[in-house]
């Protein structure tokens, strides 16, 4: 039985596909605004090879100093739209969370799309977001546009998709999680001891 039990483990462990997020390395550089931001973004490239779903940023630098962590990531049609549920003079308001139809924070490789909140509190007055082709872009903002909050410059200029830049860290430079060595020692303490027993 325990046997048995051990080789199913193993042959689940090892068949079984697994759905790991990527890094992806990411920099906003508008000189004329003043905003230089860069960093690492965690998540999944999506089937059309240019989506990425984000769950989280890291190692964030504002005009080259260490920024302000951003532990909260939001879809930011969603963030606005929790934040702002009822009318508030603007018609748009309350906006469809998650245009055209996603509740995850999303961007794009080539900044062609950004719906993204990085938030160092739920109040969402500090971090950075991009409103790009989502419903606060089009139809609350009538354009484009980074925010920064006042770790990240204070200011909302219009974005330029040029001044974007992401791209997927190569696999060999991601260290290899902990529990592959783990793994493999574990194969190798069971060889032994088969191998004694005998």
């Amino acid at each position: 039985m325990k046997n048995t039990l051990i080789a199913a483990s193993l042959g689940l462990a090892i068949y079984l596909p697994l759905a790991e997020a990527e890094q992806f390395n990411f920099s906003y550089i508008d000189t004329a605004d003043g905003v230089n931001l860069a960093g690492i973004m965690i998540g999944t490239l999506e089937a059309d090879n240019n989506t990425v779903a984000v769950t989280s940023v890291q190692d964030v630098t504002f005009n080259g100093v260490a920024a302000t962590p951003t532990p909260l990531i939001y879809n930011a049609d969603v963030a606005y739209s929790v934040a702002y549920p009822g009318t508030t003079g603007h018609p748009a308001f309350p906006i469809a969370p998650g245009f055209p139809d996603s509740t995850t924070p999303l961007v794009t490789l080539d900044g062609s799309y950004m719906n993204f909140t990085a938030a160092v509190l739920p109040d969402l007055y500090d971090g950075f977001q991009f409103y790009v082709g989502n419903s606060l872009a089009v139809s609350v903002l009538g354009g484009n546009y980074y925010m920064g909050g006042t770790s990240y410059g204070y200011t909302m200029p219009s974005y330029v998709q040029s001044d974007w830049q992401m791209s997927a860290v190569p696999v060999s430079a991601v260290p290899l999680p902990t529990s592959l060595p783990l793994f493999a020692t574990g194969l190798a303490s069971m060889a032994w001891r088969r191998c004694k027993a005998v």
